[in-house]
């Protein structure tokens, strides 16, 4: 876990709006916003309807709030930066079970007080606690997502799972100190079902794309890191048989990637995360494709609403 390290009474906010998408998060939004809101300008919650303290802690906190009803993260998030008329000259995404570590706040204030005009985004490296280990190995590590971009050369791309900050121009630069922490503080039974949601939303992303319904982009607008991953899915993963490939990419991770050496942690993190939600998400394929066949648009479009709540009003 990062230490704490308050803010030098010197240093002035950052030109930087922080905007947090979250739903019933009083575990970890406290945490998200004391860590990062003396050292940036702004600090924007986004929440849909939570039942419980979050809107509640965020205000007290300081973080302004909107409310608006939630589809999916991508809509969320570009609702989120339309509505909050942002002012400040850069944007940073984060969720609300992560915090900057120190030695990121000194990276995303060197990056944003030096960066030279053709420069309009930053990745940084995101860092995974479970089972309170930070994980090293198994590819973790060499995680890099665009997080940080100058207001209004960027959106989140139009996808029901793993969307992606697509940057309009410019240059997207890596930031190599530091690293954004994702550490839920939520136990297992929670951690699945929320995967088991994210699941489905991949489900849904996957067959829109084998109907010709998903939004193309111009992969040139994400960084490279996750150029590179994403023509590996559809070159190698995607095209593999199902179920199989699951195996196949928790193999990777947890032998040849050197996963094991995380110990427990390692092993239960690329045993649910690696294996558990890609063998469920095909499983889910498997189902909607069957559905497909046998009634078509309309009797996919039903059983989405039926079984998971989705509507796909737009196909």
């Amino acid at each position: 876990m990062a230490t704490v390290r308050p803010v030098s009474p010197a240093l002035p906010p950052m030109d930087v709006t922080v905007i947090v998408i979250a739903f019933n998060e009083e575990i970890h939004i406290a945490r998200c916003i004391e860590r990062i809101r003396n050292h940036v300008k702004r600090v924007l919650i986004i929440d849909s309807f939570s039942t419980d303290r979050t809107r509640e802690i965020a205000s007290d906190l300081g973080a302004e709030v909107l409310v608006h009803p939630f589809v999916n993260h991508a809509a969320q998030f570009n609702w989120g930066m339309e509505a909050a008329n942002v002012t400040t000259g850069w944007i940073l995404r984060i969720d609300a079970d992560e915090y900057v570590d120190a030695a990121g706040l000194d990276a995303i204030r060197a990056a944003t007080t030096t960066a030279t005009a053709e420069i309009s985004a930053f990745s940084l490296r995101r860092g995974v606690v479970f089972a309170g280990r930070q994980l090293r190995f198994g590819g973790i590590g060499q995680v890099f997502l665009t997080r940080l971009w100058r207001t209004g050369m960027a959106r989140i791309e139009a996808r029901w799972m793993d969307e992606q900050v697509l940057v309009e121009r410019g240059e997207t630069r890596q930031i190599a100190k530091g690293a954004i922490i994702d550490e839920n503080l939520n136990d297992i039974g929670w951690w699945t079902a929320k995967h088991n949601g994210y699941t489905t939303r991949q489900m849904v992303q996957t067959i829109l794309g084998e109907m010709n319904r998903a939004a193309e982009i111009d992969l040139s607008q994400l960084n490279r890191h996750v150029r590179r991953k994403r023509i590996l899915r559809q070159m190698v993963y995607s095209p593999s048989p199902l179920f199989v490939r699951a195996i196949g990419y928790f193999v990777y991770r947890y032998v040849f990637a050197l996963g094991f050496l995380d110990g427990r942690a390692g092993f239960l993190f690329h045993f649910f995360q690696g294996l558990w939600n890609f063998f469920l998400v095909d499983v889910k394929i498997y189902e909607a494709r069957a559905v497909l066949r046998e009634g078509g648009t309309p009797a996919f479009k039903d059983w989405l609403g039926r079984v998971y709540g989705i509507d796909l009003a737009e196909i």
